[in-house]
């Protein structure tokens, strides 16, 4: 099963990291700032979080359901990052209470946090419509999507209280299954598919603020086991395009989807074709306007 060939946009395309993404590239240093991480204590998450910390983060702040693998994953950033602060608060992104006592928290120990990833999120099941199995199929939109819009409203109000310009980054983590269609993905492809689009709204709301949806790649994680041999990708890849995007480097892909496999110096090279064409946003194919479609 070849899940890549049809979803490319550049000419080079990777699988796992590569020098301008990598942590090691001086041009993505974060030091001296704060990243708040949900679903920060495994896979693409917990890979962001070490890269952030390697990056020269001053704090890491990784949130999860479970307070064990938080803490398994704080040991494990410490380990090769003993200069940054992890901080871990078990989250319920789905929970209202749940994330205002996490930001309460943050506001507490650790000030302004510059950089949000929105990580947490589940699969969803694999029903097809019709055969009935509509509490699962929401519990996939409250984790994905109502979970990623109370984080980012709560951040955004953070922001808020710091007066002056509001001004930070928010990296939404979408997928590619949410511009496609497949028998029983509805579920967790609506809900990637919205959270692409709440990227755009943040940046019309907010020019202040970065907004980017990402694909992370195929990636042999939880999320992907049924995928099997099908998911080449390595977490450290869309680790890499998570801490580049934090860089102002990545400022034309602001209100846009990118997916970690293409290549960012590819499209450094074509960004002025990016922002003339609009390109890589969700929109609708078509010329509508005043005097029609041209066919």
């Amino acid at each position: 099963m070849d899940l890549y060939s049809g979803y490319r946009f550049t000419k080079i395309t990777h699988h796992d990291v590569y020098p301008k993404i990598h942590w090691k590239n001086p041009e993505l240093s974060v030091k001296g700032q704060n990243v708040l991480i949900s679903g920060g204590g495994s896979g693409i998450g917990l890979a962001t979080a070490k890269f952030y910390a390697k990056a020269g983060a001053k704090t890491v702040v990784i949130t999860g359901r479970r307070s064990a693998p938080l803490e398994e994953a704080k040991d494990d950033i410490r380990k090769d990052s003993p200069g940054t602060d992890v901080v871990t608060i078990p989250t319920d992104v789905s929970s209202k209470a749940s994330v205002d006592a996490l930001w309460t928290t943050v506001r507490a120990k650790v000030g302004n946090i510059h950089v949000l990833v929105n990580n947490a999120g589940r699969s969803g099941n694999s029903t097809r419509l019709g055969d009935g199995n509509e509490i699962e199929w929401w519990a996939t939109q409250e984790t994905n999507l109502l979970g990623t819009y109370l984080m980012t409203e709560k951040y955004i109000s953070s922001l808020k209280m710091g007066g002056a310009t509001v001004k930070g980054t928010v990296i939404i983590i979408a997928s590619q299954m949410g511009f496609v269609e497949h028998p029983g993905s509805s579920a967790y492809s609506i809900s990637k598919l919205a959270v692409a689009k709440l990227a755009q709204h943040i940046d019309v709301e907010y020019p202040t603020i970065r907004a980017f949806a990402t694909h992370p790649g195929i990636i042999p994680t939880e999320l992907a086991k049924s995928l099997g041999d099908a998911a080449k990708d390595t977490v450290e890849l869309g680790a890499g395009l998570n801490l580049y995007l934090a860089s102002p480097r990545a400022d034309f892909l602001r209100g846009r989807y990118v997916t970690a496999n293409w290549d960012i110096e590819e499209l450094e090279a074509h960004q002025s074709e990016i922002l003339a064409q609009n390109m890589l946003r969700v929109g609708i194919l078509a010329d509508i306007g005043p005097e029609g479609h041209e066919w």
